[in-house]
């Protein structure tokens, strides 16, 4: 076969038709290196990338035959050089004349007992202080490296090892953060190239035939590439067709995680004269900034990354950063120490929050903390729920001699919510999120579900049962009820023995005859009313929460709500309904304190 017939630079093998159709950097994430068999069980390929300088990444690129597939080491197990030890560990990828002392790879490689291992480069995770994290998965684990400063999960993806015996038996890839692959570039000016081997089995098309003219095999050289093209040994319709090729990855062009990283940049903050630098801020002393609670959104998507304070609305971040000397204040705004601001945070965060400054507001100061917003609506109500706990544990500790606790009846403990911050009790973080007026009804009624999951999921309905039976309340009323409606029981018990002197517990049995007459007289649709009637209607809200096609017309008028109050946005209904819920418990409270001696 003469070279003529193979100067084609574009050929590639049908069975390899694949390679040149990719776009390694057309995801998220950039496969740096791979073991895989990406195109069946007869395919196989190995790719690693190599950092190159840029002028000469094109003589690379046009090299004939390509360049190292590899990454060679000195490695494992070095034996000695006339008897004595001169070793250096070393990773490197064969670059030819071009670049005679090799290049450097970003992800390091080495062969042991039928496995490779690929660990990214220990200088790129350094450059960008990543952490180390295991995560477990259908395929094996993984160790998944964050940048943990700003922060940014997953910023490299790697399974690590892969294992080969006969045939490829696992497959191991490690793949990186886009941004942070083209930051790394430009900031050691270095150009990144894919150097690959692949293989792969499939029909003798036409111009594979032409190419073999005949032979059973034949191998030529290309502009970045080795091909080898055969006759596959199973089987003479099919060809083996093999590549040793090189291409490039991406170039020196910006730098989106570094350049800026430090900036504050110069920020017009409304009631702030000028324009404020990280050294103007530090000369500002006791200013003031407002920003919309909104600014809260994100670091609430993310509880386990980020600590609220919902009194506050301060955020922190580990022992990185924090917004602290804040107050939260009127409906829906946070106000900040502009100073502490600049001094606590870097740019990115800083940067966050000044897209929601607004103008400051004109209300007095002394009023702006006392106008309610989530947090102390939330707030009362939790400590609503501790109270009546409290009442709850003390009526069956009375009557049954047991050492009950308010968290045995609604999940919450007033010591620990003193000591920890009462946001972090059981379901309660969610109730606490910001509430802009804008909101939809969508949202307003996985509100719901997050208020039904505290008040009413929390209610203990074991031990409910067992206070109405340590009453004295017959067994066969009770037997179908959940936590909700015991409490309703009892709440409706305790209003009986206030209406007619009779004891809570040795009257128990003139009380239930009395309680049976009024439930005789209700109509079908009708109930005894109670000062927790609204959490009836809270659980029919979260019922229409799992059932969106439900109408909730009804429910809106029980909670005193017109359809035209909602039309643009449901924030203040929500309000109301956080409002109505932390008085019914509190009104409950007032019913069963004192009902036993």
């Amino acid at each position: 076969m003469t070279d003529k017939l193979l100067i084609d630079d574009e050929y590639w093998p049908h069975p390899l038709r694949h390679i040149p159709n990719e776009n390694p950097i057309a995801t998220k994430h950039v496969v740096v290196a791979e073991i895989s068999k990406p195109w069946g069980v007869e395919s196989y390929r190995h790719i690693y990338t190599a950092l190159a300088r840029p002028e000469r990444v094109q003589e690379l690129l046009n090299h004939p035959g390509g360049i190292g597939h590899n990454v060679t080491t000195t490695g494992p197990h070095p034996s000695p050089f006339r008897g004595s030890f001169h070793y250096e560990p070393g990773f490197s990828i064969w670059a030819g004349e071009v670049v005679p002392e090799g290049l450097e790879p970003l992800v390091i490689a080495w062969e042991a007992g039928g496995r490779t291992i690929l660990v990214p480069d220990q200088g790129f995770l350094m450059t960008y202080g990543l952490v180390p994290r295991s995560v477990q998965s259908a395929t094996g684990d993984l160790i998944h490296w964050d940048d943990v400063t700003r922060p940014q999960p997953n910023v490299v993806i790697a399974k690590m090892v892969s294992e080969y015996f006969f045939e490829l038996k696992s497959e191991a890839r490690v793949s990186i953060d886009l941004d942070y692959l083209r930051d790394y570039a430009t900031v050691r000016n270095r150009s990144l190239i894919h150097v690959f081997y692949a293989s792969n089995v499939g029909p003798a098309k036409a111009e594979d035939r032409y190419i073999l003219a005949g032979n059973v095999s034949q191998e030529f050289k290309l502009k970045g590439r080795l091909v080898d093209l055969r006759i596959a040994p199973q089987s003479k319709s099919q060809v083996l067709a093999q590549v040793w090729g090189v291409r490039r990855l991406l170039d020196p062009l910006y730098s989106p995680v570094t350049e800026g990283r430090w900036d504050y940049g110069r920020l017009v903050w409304p009631g702030i004269e000028g324009e404020v630098t990280l050294e103007g801020a530090q000369r500002l002393g006791l200013k003031y900034v407002y920003v919309k609670d909104e600014v809260l959104k994100y670091y609430e998507d993310y509880p386990e990354k980020y600590s609220i304070s919902p009194e506050s609305g301060s955020v922190s971040y580990g022992s990185q950063w924090s917004v602290s000397y804040c107050r939260r204040v009127m409906r829906d705004l946070i106000r900040l120490e502009i100073k502490k601001l600049y001094e606590g945070c870097p740019p990115d965060v800083v940067k966050h929050w000044h897209r929601y400054a607004v103008e400051p507001p004109t209300t007095h100061p002394v009023e702006l903390g006392r106008l309610p917003n989530v947090a102390i609506r939330s707030k009362k109500i939790v400590y609503a729920l501790v109270v009546l706990g409290e009442i709850l544990s003390n009526i069956a500790n009375t009557i049954t001699g047991g050492n009950l606790a308010s968290i045995d009846f609604v999940k919450l403990n007033r010591n620990k919510l003193d000591y920890y911050g009462w946001w972090n009790g059981p379901s309660v973080a969610t109730i606490t999120h910001h509430i802009p007026l804008t909101i939809g009804k969508n949202t307003f009624l996985e509100r719901c579900k997050d208020l039904n999951s505290l008040v009413i999921e929390g209610l203990n309905e074991n031990n409910l049962r067992k206070l109405l039976l340590g009453v004295g309340v017959n067994s066969k009323h009770i037997k179908d009820f959940r936590g909700l409606k015991l409490l309703d029981i009892l709440i409706q018990y305790a209003i009986i023995s206030h209406q007619t002197g009779l004891n809570f517990v040795s009257d128990s049995d003139e009380i239930e005859r009395r309680w049976v007459d009024k439930c005789k007289t209700l109509k079908k649709g009708q109930y005894l009313e109670t000062p927790i009637d609204i959490l009836f209607v809270l659980y029919d809200l979260r019922v229409s929460a799992s059932h969106r096609e439900k109408n909730i017309d009804e429910l809106l008028v029980r909670l005193g709500i017109d359809q035209n109050s909602v039309v643009a946005g449901w924030g203040s209904a929500l309000d109301r309904l956080y409002d109505a819920i932390g008085m019914a418990l509190e009104k409950t409270s007032e019913v069963l304190r004192d009902i036993v001696g």
